[in-house]
């Protein structure tokens, strides 16, 4: 059995799963709302501080390990309201912008711009242009920064930011498929659990609750498995089909809601989905992809831009 405390869960848990192979054990020992969540405000507010420089070594341990085993983080507070509202504002203005310029049959199709399901939109950003100063203040966020470069264990100089966009679900959007942001695993053997080799984040825009459709996520689904250990899916939606999961995914979805400013981390080859907005408002997130120099996102917009913390601007 693993101690209570999660210090000690997530050490158990991490030992449960590289030591013993027990990916079941394992997720159920750490994958749980309390661990799920960082909430750094108020270590802020015991700082007089609005937005942290760094992530606090217990925090950073917890995020470490939770992002190993669970495969997803939720930080609050790493961000200050009042740049996630100018975020907000400066999405609103550019999605409206796009969805304009696309309803006009003589304006040609933007390829930064997709529909990736009904009703959920995403815009790609310039990235091969320099970057706005506010962008770059959120992509070189201490916490941010903390877990993305301690996950990878790289010098940043050999991080590639590979997307930077804002996705929409727009009022009515109705539940995704179950799929990865990457083609999954390199080497689909359970002997070889690798570390990630591209960290997803979604930054919510505006807060995000049940009826706003947030993201589901199978806990430890980017977690290999033999194929006698897989389990079928079975689709919950019209147009899905079956999908064959490990057996220690097979528990309640976890649901990513949250504050504006809550940063989502998530190894990119975790299945997840956008939830249906039954809403009347949109919910928007910013969404980065951070990679390994050598990957190159070939599924979505199909282009990267390699490009160093300490060189923000020059992509």
């Amino acid at each position: 059995d693993c101690p209570t405390d999660l210090a000690g869960r997530a050490e158990c848990a991490l030992n449960l799963l590289d030591v013993h192979h027990d990916a079941t054990g394992a997720v159920e020992a750490l994958c749980t709302e309390d661990s799920l969540h960082l909430d750094l405000e108020a270590d802020l507010e015991r700082r007089g501080t609005l937005e942290p420089d760094r992530l606090p070594t217990s925090f950073l341990l917890q995020a470490l390990g939770v992002l190993r085993v669970c495969g997803v983080i939720a930080i609050s507070g790493a961000l200050a309201p009042a740049r996630i509202a100018r975020l907000l504002n400066e999405q609103a203005a550019l999605l409206d912008a796009h969805l304009a310029r696309e309803s006009a049959s003589t304006s040609p199709k933007d390829m930064r711009f997709a529909e990736r399901s009904h009703l959920r939109y995403e815009l790609k950003y310039p990235i091969n242009a320099t970057l706005g100063a506010l962008d770059e203040q959120v992509l070189s966020n201490g916490p941010l920064r903390d877990v993305v470069t301690l996950t990878f264990g790289l010098p940043t100089n050999n991080l590639q930011l590979d997307t930077i966009s804002h996705v929409t679900s727009m009022p009515g959007a109705p539940t995704q498929h179950w799929h990865r942001d990457t083609t999954g695993e390199l080497f689909p053997d359970e002997k070889y659990r690798l570390p990630p080799h591209c960290l997803t984040v979604f930054i919510a825009l505006d807060e995000i609750e049940d009826q706003h459709g947030p993201t589901e996520f199978l806990l430890g689904s980017h977690i290999t498995c033999a194929s006698k250990d897989k389990v079928s899916m079975q689709p919950t939606n019209e147009g899905d089909v079956a999908v064959d999961q490990c057996s220690h995914t097979m528990g309640q979805p976890w649901l990513g809601t949250g504050k504006a400013g809550t940063v989502i981390i998530f190894d990119s080859r975790v299945m997840h989905r956008g939830g249906p907005n039954r809403s009347g408002r949109r919910r928007p997130v910013m969404y980065i992809t951070w990679a390994k120099e050598w990957f190159t996102d070939v599924i979505n917009f199909r282009q990267a831009c390699a490009i160093q913390y300490e060189l923000m601007a020059k992509c």
